[in-house]
């Protein structure tokens, strides 16, 4: 057995403590083929994460392994900052990245994380004001629930109160608009008023504080986290009042970006034209860090001759390296080589009807939401309280424990596979959530009132569940 005398490394989305309870060698990963990857026991499982959403092509991608191959045979490091020579790999991949952005998107920087291009922007913004003689724009506007990484600025503009409160005090200037739910416009509304509805938030938060104390607004096409899209036009309001009041309209395609949804980008397929676009995760199939803050002419043409001691200072070692920019290429390739969009299309539609017909025979699947491979399946209990934690972990548990691997936030598991998944994977993905719901439900049903609430479930309850699935 693992314990924190022998085991050095600190990791898990849980306590350390609770690892522990139940942790041996065998945990571990050791190998990946197509969507599954093996552990050290020898048991193979179907990542319906792609690791951490960002595993796109597969485990073992042929073209993607020989271009990173190929590339440390001859320029293994360099990178795009504090000198104006660039690997020519990098300046090769930018072309070939701005030609299949939308076409006001001109030039591009890069890093490593979501979370570093997210404050680069950010911190671009209110550069840009100050060399412009409007250093009083520096609030910045997020959703309320909204993902946006983490790390100083990044805590700040992610919507999630939870890590406020453990974290504070965070970057300050930053505002918080409701998210674009459809439940909270008026009964009735077609898709138009609903869209007005959600975004007169903004209208409201720019008069209230002033738009001229506000350098710009950041938002996800689709928030990941619960995978919520706001009603049809509901971006391209936002877009609208943002230029409507100079603010700088950023959109983060962390997640959504790079075929999740089915387009390169799901900003560019509702015909929404961003200031700034972030890019990350299946930038580079998950192989190397990698990621990218794309900009349009203005925003370049701004910062393109100033003066030498007052260059955008931001930027780290690592950006622009050699390896990101051949995986990048790569990427490229097989998006346009092996049919993957329309493969995204056709797998995530086939994962939706199944989970919809799935949601038929299990009443506490009350919602099948997303697009592409980005889905989220939200559970509620009779009564209509939303599933809690534990019994999300005891799915998750479950789950694991029948070959497949899936994460949850809140009462939504999400389903985010590698583009590369099989009809065949996504039946075996439905088959197991079937399999467990009927055995943990059952279970619940027969604890009655005896179960700490049952429907709510305390951690105990929880725990029993998952160690009996």
């Amino acid at each position: 057995m693992l314990t924190p005398e022998n085991h050095a490394l600190w990791h898990a989305g849980m306590s350390m403590h609770r690892f522990f309870l139940d942790a041996d060698d065998d945990r571990f990963f050791v190998e990946g083929h197509g969507a599954k990857v093996r552990d050290r026991a020898g048991r193979w499982y179907l990542d319906a994460r792609s690791s951490l959403w960002n595993v796109t092509l597969g485990f073992d991608h042929p073209g993607l392994l020989r271009a990173l191959h190929g590339q440390l045979d001859v320029l293994p490091s360099m990178q795009t900052i504090r000198y104006d020579r660039a690997s020519a790999v990098a300046a090769e991949y930018a072309n070939r990245l701005c030609a299949q952005l939308p076409e006001n998107l001109t030039h591009v920087r890069f890093g490593n994380t979501g979370s570093q291009v997210t404050s680069a922007a950010v911190l671009l913004s209110k550069y840009i004001r100050k060399i412009q003689g409007e250093p009083e724009r520096t609030g910045v506007v997020a959703l309320e629930s909204s993902w946006h990484g983490t790390g100083g600025l990044a805590t700040a503009l992610t919507g999630e109160p939870d890590m406020h409160d453990l974290q504070a005090p965070l970057v300050p200037g930053v505002h918080h608009i409701p998210p674009p739910h459809c439940p909270t416009c008026p009964d009735g509304a077609s898709p138009d008023a609903c869209a007005e509805h959600s975004a007169a938030h903004l209208s409201h938060l720019l008069d209230r504080v002033g738009a001229e104390r506000i350098t710009a607004l950041i938002v996800e096409p689709m928030m990941g986290t619960r995978v919520v899209e706001g009603a049809p036009g509901y971006l391209r309001r936002l877009e609208q009042i943002c230029r409507d009041n100079g603010v700088h309209f950023i959109v983060d395609e962390v997640t959504t970006g790079f075929g999740r949804c089915g387009d390169l980008t799901l900003s560019g397929s509702l015909g929404v034209r961003a200031d700034m676009l972030l890019l990350g995760k299946g930038i580079s199939g998950g192989y190397v860090p990698s990621a990218a803050l794309a900009v349009d002419e203005d925003i370049y043409r701004a910062v393109f001759d100033v003066d030498p001691a007052r260059i955008f200072p931001h930027g780290s070692t690592t950006d622009g390296h050699p390896l990101a920019m051949a995986a990048g290429l790569a990427v490229l390739d097989a998006l346009a080589e092996e049919d993957l969009l329309a493969q995204v299309g056709s797998r995530g539609e086939h994962l939706r009807e199944a989970l919809g017909d799935l949601a038929t025979r299990q009443p506490v699947i009350t919602d099948v939401r997303g697009r592409g491979l980005l889905i989220g399946v939200e559970l509620t209990g009779p009564d209509g309280t939303p599933m809690g934690p534990a019994f999300l972990e005891a799915v998750r548990r479950a789950c694991e424990q029948r070959g497949v691997l899936l994460n949850y936030t809140g009462n939504c598991i999400t389903l985010v596979p590698p583009f590369v998944i099989t009809r065949r994977e996504c039946d075996q993905i439905v088959e197991t959530i079937d399999g467990v719901l009927l055995e943990l439900v059952s279970q619940l049903e027969s604890w009655g009132d005896d179960s700490a609430g049952a429907w709510a479930w305390d951690r105990q309850a929880g725990a029993a569940a998952a160690s009996h699935a």
